[in-house]
């Protein structure tokens, strides 16, 4: 290959065949790349002055870091910016150039969240995007925060990669790890793709430390720095790596799972763990042994924040959890019926001051949320209650119509001074629904704060020119000081203003 030499400062009109010859040459560097080392050296040898070697190995490496920053930026990844998101087709091709980029070496990443499903095409492409990215994160300095989606797999080689690096984000001072699995794993193999064989499939690789069957249970996992972990849908082969990870993690703070559906996989993971410093425990959608989680409950009486909803509980109908547990808790958020029928009384939390539940549905209506009404009066602390509703505005309406003030259980939450509304359906409350809640939120005896989600209002600029509804909360709740209409241009409105 002879070398080709661009005079840059020509004009203009030369530039469609310069860019043209440089296409052609970059062609010949690709092949030149796939020279081995030796005959590189060869080359090297042959060249005489020492200014030259330095100007080659100057021009190469300029030329490395324009083109693989011009190539990042057109999928809009920038390792400088600290943060890296890897979720598109687009932006997941960037995995091989990041793989081999100077740039990363001893960078520091505040945030990368990579979706390794969305090229989910061939078991091998898989396998080198998963090594690819192990091979970008070795080169970082840190990685903060690490966010994975991946797909679940019987395959030996897809198991080692995925262990081998979760082992190197822990290696490399991250503090929040999210792992999200699909359960289940399809590939895609287009008419021309050959069978695949595990020979085959083992050359192609490019890594040299394979995993196999024999080293399943050897691995070991030092002291991380992990603040934050989130599991959800974990894999069989994670099922005993998990645990490894909770152990050798003591400053975990945080800790959540969602979608682990065997009683079996939840012992696995938590039977043996403690975690002193854990503080917030976020648990939904998922089958519990209610011995387990009594026992995991028991052991941490540090945490203060509990997320607990869409679960299901083997046997169906588990006695009530016993009083004294969770001493510190301070924030709830859960389901009507888990306060009515599994968790202790609310009065045994003394250190509650914030409850969220879901309010009302389909099947249900408003019963649940009544009853939990009933058990949230216990409290002996002043609270703040956010309510999000699921039942459609008909629902909504016939529940806030019925009953008088003597009937309905708000008029007994002496304890909630505040009060937030949320609203989980796609439109906003039709107007018989609004005009109907001042008088509702007049049932409660001590409600000082009230404050809707811009989901629940129709236009907001509009009731903050011409607002009936702050106008009658304010004649009917003698006790209440302010309305709140949270959204990106929320307002607020002090009744103790008009008092002035």
């Amino acid at each position: 290959m002879s070398p080709v030499f661009f005079n840059v400062s020509s004009s203009s009109a030369a530039l469609p065949k310069l860019i043209q010859r440089m296409d052609s040459n970059i062609k010949d560097c690709l092949s030149l790349s796939e020279f081995p080392d030796e005959l590189l050296l060869v080359i090297l040898h042959d060249v005489e002055s020492e200014t030259d070697v330095v100007a080659l190995a100057t021009t190469c490496r300029r030329f490395h870091y324009l083109s693989l920053e011009f190539f990042l930026d057109q999928c809009n990844v920038s390792i400088p910016s600290g943060e890296i998101s890897l979720n598109s087709a687009e932006s997941i091709r960037t995995l091989s150039m990041l793989a081999n980029s100077l740039l990363a070496v001893n960078a520091t990443l505040q945030h990368l969240s990579c979706d390794l499903t969305v090229n989910f095409k061939t078991p091998i492409q898989v396998i080198l995007d998963t090594q690819n990215l192990s091979r970008f994160i070795s080169k970082l300095y840190s990685v903060r925060h690490v966010s994975l989606e991946m797909m679940a797999s019987s395959m030996i080689e897809r198991e080692g990669a995925i262990i081998d690096l979760l082992k190197l984000i822990m290696q490399k001072s991250c503090i929040a790890l999210h792992v999200k699995a699909l359960q289940r794993s399809t590939f895609s193999l287009g008419s021309s793709s050959r069978p695949l064989r595990r020979t085959s499939l083992i050359s192609t690789l490019t890594s040299g430390s394979l995993f196999d069957r024999s080293r399943r249970k050897q691995f070991e996992v030092p002291i991380t720095k992990l603040e934050v972990l989130h599991i959800q849908t974990p894999p069989p082969f994670l099922q005993s790596f998990y645990p490894r990870i909770l152990a050798a993690s003591p400053q975990i703070r945080e800790l959540s799972f969602k979608y682990i559906f065997s009683p079996e996989n939840w012992e696995t993971l938590v039977g043996d763990i403690r975690l002193p410093n854990l503080k917030t425990l976020l648990i939904s959608h998922c089958n519990l042994p209610p011995d387990t989680l009594l026992d995991f409950l028991s052991s941490h009486p540090s945490i203060t924040f509990l997320e607990f909803h869409h679960n299901m509980i083997s046997p169906i109908h588990p006695p009530r959890m016993p009083p004294g547990i969770l001493p510190r808790l301070e924030r709830l958020k859960s389901s009507p019926e888990y306060i009515t029928y599994y968790l202790p009384d609310l009065s045994t939390f003394h250190a509650l001051h914030s409850i969220e539940i879901s309010a009302g549905n389909r099947l249900y209506g408003f019963r649940r949320t009544d009853d939990a009404f009933r058990c949230i009066a216990t409290c002996a602390n002043d609270i703040s209650l956010s309510l999000e509703f699921e039942a459609n505005s008909s629902v909504l309406t016939t529940w806030l119509n019925g009953g008088g003030l003597n009937l309905r259980p708000e008029c007994h939450l002496r304890c909630v001074k505040s009060l937030n509304l949320d609203n989980r359906l796609r439109s906003h409350f039709n107007d018989d629904a609004l005009a109907r809640f001042p008088d509702w939120l007049a049932e409660f005896p001590a409600l000082e704060h009230v404050s809707f989600s811009a989901k629940c209002l129709p236009d907001s600029l509009k009731m903050k020119e011409n607002n009936h509804l702050v106008e009658a909360i304010r004649r009917l709740c003698p006790t209440m000081r302010t309305f709140q209409f949270r959204s990106e241009t929320g307002w607020e409105h002090s009744y103790a203003e008009d008092c002035g």
